[in-house]
Order: C-alpha cells, then structure tokens, then sequence
C-alpha cells in the first residue's frame, strides 16, 4: 500500500510528467538488462534528477524511511464578508513523525507543502463528487500550530488539511 500513496503523493508534489520522466529513463537505462536489474535505489536516484533539490527531503521521507505526517484542523470558522464572500479561518496543528524499525516514533522538523481543502460535503461520504471541493490549496506547513485563512464564495461545510491522504497520517 505505501508505495502507491509515496507515488501518488510525489505525482502531486511534482507533477505527473516528472515521475513519468524518471520512470520513462528507468525503462531505458534498463530495458535490454537482465543482470543487474533495476533497483529501489535506481528509481529513487532518477525521481530525484527529476524532482531536483527542493523535494529531496520528500523523496527521502516517502522511499527511504518510516515517516508518518500528524496533521489535524483544531478549529474552523467562517464570517460573512462585507462583499458576499467568506473568510474562514482554520486552526491547524502539524508535525512529522519518524520510526525505527522496531516502531519507536520520534518528532523531527516539518516544513512542506501540503493541501487544505473546503468541502460543501463530507469528503468520507459515498456521494462526495468534485463539486463538493470548494478550494483546495496548498500551503507551508512548519512543526506547530498554523492559523490559515482562506476567502471563498460560498460558505463550506467541512474543512481538511491532507484531505485526500496523500501523505501517511499518523492516524
């Protein structure tokens, strides 16, 4: 399971043409060899020609250790703006955990991009459709607790913070 959440979460930090590019070299650089074949480490040294410096730390979380992201909304509010819009403001709290192999988990520091999205349906629910996303934006995150504010047109129901688990929750 976590190596197609690690890919999808890498197409989404990324984009697609980059994996695909790796992947497409991968194949290449390996096609016509049958010793050696291709390791976990060939792919991990090309998505990272690909994805360059700035998501190394990503690549190195995702491939290469046992990480697990906290992210949770504390609180949510929404006021009416003088113009017909609405300012909500969420509360977030986030933090990076990393195990060992025997389990163990220890904080280390947190600074990524990650989603925030408002919903004017529950996103759990069976009949959630694109229709329900109000906005979803990516954000900084650092260890700690965050105050965003966002401005939207319509009043949103539910607010998320890695709302579509592309990052491993903690829980």
């Amino acid at each position: 399971k976590k190596g197609g959440i690690a890919m999808y979460a890498l197409k989404e930090a990324i984009g697609e043409a980059a994996v695909n590019r790796a992947l497409a070299r991968l194949v290449r650089e390996h096609a016509s060899k049958s010793n050696p074949y291709p390791t976990p480490d060939d792919l991990i040294r090309l998505l990272r020609a690909e994805a360059g410096p700035a998501h190394r730390q990503l690549i190195t979380d995702l491939f290469q250790k046992i990480v697990l992201w906290d992210y949770g909304v504390v609180s949510a509010k929404a006021a009416a703006t003088q113009d017909g819009k609405w300012l909500v403001e969420l509360k977030v709290r986030a933090r990076k955990l990393e195990a060992d192999e025997g389990g163990l988990e220890k904080e280390v520091p947190l600074d990524q991009y990650v989603d925030v999205g408002l919903f004017a349906a529950d996103p759990r629910t069976p009949s959630f459709t694109s229709r329900d996303v109000i906005v979803l934006d990516r954000r900084r995150l650092k260890s700690g607790s965050h105050t965003i504010k966002l401005v939207t047109a319509q009043r949103p129901a539910f607010a998320g913070i890695n709302p579509y688990l592309t990052l491993i929750q903690r829980h």
